[in-house]
């Protein structure tokens, strides 16, 4: 059933819905009406309200929020976020596999599309393939441990797969509710598996393990191989003149050590920019979102890496 308030892009021959857009739109004013953010930049709410859009309609599986934070300290951005979405979730139906999970010891919020992260109950438990299929190498996940500047490969932490279950679990249990609580009733988890549950659900092909205690200067001065996944829209699309979509907006960024990478067929540059780009392609075709996504490969040495 689709909200009153959806508009229609105009384009020749006749009025044509897109779905994407009109979701955009209505996140990007749902935010602008909460009173509270009157103090952040439209620019600010529009990219949030993009990348929560980009999560609803299943383009990468969840969102660390890391847009703004509150102004006034009386005010949860919890519950501002929580009511928020509550009210995307009644006007818009793209938004109800979205959920908030809450890691309440590290106070982090995702955005999460529950039925993709249902994908990784499997898939994160299968190793990497250095030799497997398109389709087996886009679906893995390499672990890798750090302590300082060394890095290895390693095998995913249990709690992982224990966050992940529980979150669709929960959600499962009480579809009604747009938030869930990771560590409710669980002891806290440590560094290693937040890091890496938090690059699992941002479709990071890899994530980082870091150690629990010891040099926290990750990375420093090690050759890493730098992905940005940019989405680009059309130039001459109307959900940029109709709905103000940005020209640009990055969907995924995260490194990889070369020493690593040159070890593993699937985390080689070329093939890890084709996989990408493949991955995002049929995703924005699904999606029917007006543009494509740039794959840029970099590299660099950092002075530590943020985790």
């Amino acid at each position: 059933m689709k909200s009153s308030n959806e508009k229609r892009l105009p384009q020749a021959g006749g009025l044509v819905q897109n779905d994407f857009c009109v979701a955009y739109d209505t996140a990007v004013s749902s935010l602008r009406c909460i009173p509270a953010l009157r103090h952040v930049s439209r620019e600010k709410l529009c990219e949030a309200a993009l990348d929560i859009t980009i999560v609803a309609f299943g383009i990468r599986t969840g969102y660390l929020f890391d847009a703004f934070a509150m102004r006034d300290r009386r005010v949860s951005l919890k519950d501002v976020l929580v009511e928020y979405l509550t009210g995307l979730r009644e006007v818009n139906q793209h938004f109800r596999d979205v959920v908030i999970a809450y890691e309440m010891h590290a106070e982090q919020l995702f955005f999460v599309n529950v039925q993709k992260l249902g994908n990784h109950v499997s898939t994160d438990e299968r190793p990497l393939s250095t030799t497997g299929t398109d389709a087996q190498r886009r679906t893995s996940v390499t672990y890798i441990l750090l302590r300082g500047s060394r890095a290895q490969i390693t095998e995913a932490p249990p709690g992982v797969q224990s966050l992940i279950h529980k979150a669709v679990s929960d959600f499962n249990n009480g579809r009604a509710s747009p938030v869930i609580n990771l560590a409710a009733e669980e002891p806290a988890q440590d560094i290693g598996t937040l890091v890496a549950f938090a690059a699992s659900i941002l479709d990071f092909p890899v994530a980082y393990v870091p150690a629990c205690c010891g040099d926290t200067a990750y990375l420093a001065g090690v050759p890493l191989d730098v992905y940005e996944c940019v989405l680009v829209i059309d130039d001459d699309a109307d959900a940029m003149r109709s709905y103000g979509l940005p020209r640009q907006h990055t969907v995924i960024k995260f490194s990889c050590p070369q020493h690593i990478a040159r070890t593993i067929t699937g985390l080689f540059p070329e093939t890890l920019v084709h996989d990408l780009r493949i991955r995002l392609r049929d995703r924005l075709h699904t999606a029917s979102v007006p543009g494509k996504v740039v794959v840029k490969h970099s590299m660099e040495i950092l002075d530590r890496v943020a985790l």
